[in-house]
C-alpha cells in the first residue's frame, strides 16, 4: 500500500481517495489520518526551520527510515519527535510513538498544542530506550532529563551538551527555565 504522502499527492487526500473508490472506512480513521498528515507536515517546517536558524543542522534520511533526522556538524544524528495533543476534560495529553531503531539518538521531543497544529514546547532528551508508545500529561521525569528550549538557536548547545553528558565530561547545562 502507498504510503500518506503519494496519496496525498495523487488524491488530495485519503478521504477523498476513499471516496473515489467507495470505501466507508471505520470510524476514526480518517481522524488518524489527518493527524499523521499534520504531523508530517509540522515535522517538515520544523527541519525547515531549525535548518534555516542554526547553520550547523542538516536534515538526512537514513536508508528505510521515512522519517528525517537531523545531522550535526556533519556528525550527530538527532532524531525528531512530533507528540500531538488531545484534551481530555481540563487535562492536555501528548502521544509520543517511537520506533525502536530510534533507541541510539538524542532526540528533540517536540510537544504540540491541541489540534497539532503549532508547537507548545521543545525539549532535547539523552538517548534511552524507548517504548513503543508513551501518552503523558505534564513534564514526566524522562522529559525532565532532558533539556527545555526557548528557541530553535538553544538547539546546537543543548545537543553538544547532551553529548558531553554521555560520555562523562560534565552534566548538561541549564539554557531554559523548566
Amino acid at each position: 500500500m502507498p504510503n500518506s504522502g503519494t496519496v496525498a499527492r495523487r488524491f488530495g487526500n485519503l478521504r477523498h481517495a476513499y471516496q473515489l473508490i467507495g470505501y466507508a472506512p471505520q470510524k476514526g480513521t480518517l481522524a488518524m489520518c489527518t493527524t499523521r498528515t499534520q504531523t508530517y507536515q509540522l515535522r517538515n517546517c520544523l527541519i525547515r526551520k531549525i535548518e534555516e536558524t542554526c547553520s550547523e543542522f542538516t536534515s538526512i534520511r537514513l536508508p528505510g527510515r521515512l522519517r528525517p533526522k537531523l545531522l550535526l556538524d556533519g556528525k550527530v544524528i538527532v532524531s525528531i519527535k512530533i507528540c500531538p495533543a488531545k484534551r481530555y476534560s481540563n487535562a492536555v495529553v501528548w502521544d509520543l510513538s517511537s520506533r525502536p531503531p530510534e533507541n541510539d539518538t538524542i532526540t528533540l521531543v517536540c510537544r504540540c498544542q491541541p489540534g497539532s497544529s503549532r508547537i507548545h514546547s521543545l525539549y532535547v532528551v539523552p538517548k534511552r530506550e524507548w517504548k513503543t508508545l508513551y501518552r503523558f500529561k505534564g513534564e514526566p521525569q524522562w522529559l525532565k532529563e532532558g533539556v527545555r528550549l526557548k528557541n530553535f538557536s538553544e538547539l546546537p548547545r543543548a545537543v553538544r551538551s547532551l553529548m558531553h553528558q554521555e560520555s562523562g565530561s560534565h552534566r548538561p547545562e541549564t539554557i531554559a527555565v523548566v
